[in-house]
């Protein structure tokens, strides 16, 4: 009995473990994300250049990066997703999305 409580201990905490460097690697990803977001609205004119290098230079394990410029529309009447509009003359913001491997605690 006592061992296969003590192997349902082990299970659970690998399992933590796990399921913690997940959320902490999504972490990272969004604030380096939210960090290339601002290097790019920062810089409009060069806001493709300003966040893939502020999206490498905080995350070197990022495996693709992209940027759009558009049009921010503060409004609150409009769901959060139709408030940015790629595109446009009067380009007012950046939207920055990227992507990393997954990594696995497990693996060796």
């Amino acid at each position: 009995m006592s061992a296969a409580f003590g192997a349902l201990i082990c299970v659970s905490a690998a399992l933590a473990v796990d399921v913690g460097v997940v959320v902490l690697k999504g972490r990272e990803l969004q604030g380096a994300v939210d960090l290339s977001a601002l290097a790019a609205a920062g810089a409009l004119r060069q806001a493709e250049a300003a966040g893939e290098a502020t999206a490498r230079a905080n995350l070197p394990q990022v495996s693709a990066v992209r940027v759009q410029t558009g049009v921010y529309t503060p409004d609150p009447r409009l769901k959060p997703s139709q408030r940015f509009v790629a595109g446009g003359a009067q380009v007012n913001a950046a939207r920055v999305t990227a992507t990393a491997p997954p990594r696995c605690s497990s693996a060796a």
